[in-house]
């Protein structure tokens, strides 16, 4: 080993001080980080067609909030000096607080009881979100229509709609109720 690197002058990345074990642990970690930045992304586009997402995001945050400050607390206890405590404290809770919302939606509706119902709505706008794909018999196009839905307006992106939708046309959606009470509707659901 050279002289420098005895010395405590190494000047590596952080990853190459650390043992096999550790590496491994850090590429776990950043494999799963990874994934579910990929699975936001996903999840993202269904944000839209639950109805009234923003409790729900919010639900999630204050939930896992909680679960995450206390094992933030729990994990960063195990760290020597406050300056050590601190950080892992917020690294752990910033990041389960930003993927709080995918949690929330993703055990919304893969742990639903799929209680799944018809209601029709009526359209008080529309707009189309894209040209419309050409198919065998009709030309087949993506909306986003307005609904209200207890008394709230509700945005809804509604995919592969084979017919052409215009402000004041009813339309039956199908609902689902979702684990924790939130629904959503499938984009693909148009009666």
């Amino acid at each position: 080993m050279s002289e420098k690197f005895k010395r405590g002058d190494d000047t590596r990345p952080l990853f190459f001080h650390l043992n096999w074990n550790q590496r491994i642990r850090a590429w776990v970690l950043a494999t799963i980080i990874f994934f579910l930045i990929i699975s936001y992304v996903f999840e993202f586009a269904r944000f839209e067609n639950i109805l009234n997402f923003k409790s729900l995001i919010l639900w999630s945050v204050m939930i896992i909030g909680i679960a995450a400050a206390y094992f933030s607390w729990i994990f960063a206890k195990g760290e020597k000096t406050n300056l050590d405590k601190i950080r892992a404290f917020l690294i752990i809770f910033i990041t389960t607080i930003i993927f709080a919302p995918l949690l929330g939606s993703l055990s919304n509706r893969y742990f639903s009881y799929k209680k799944t119902y018809l209601k029709a709505f009526e359209i008080f706008e529309v707009s189309r979100r894209s040209q419309p794909q050409k198919s065998l018999s009709d030309p087949i196009y993506d909306y986003d229509v307005f609904i209200f839905y207890k008394n709230h307006p509700e945005k809804i992106s509604l995919k592969s709609v084979s017919q052409e939708l215009k402000k004041g046309d009813t339309v039956t959606l199908e609902l689902t109720e979702g684990f924790w009470g939130f629904i959503w509707v499938n984009p693909e659901s148009i009666k």
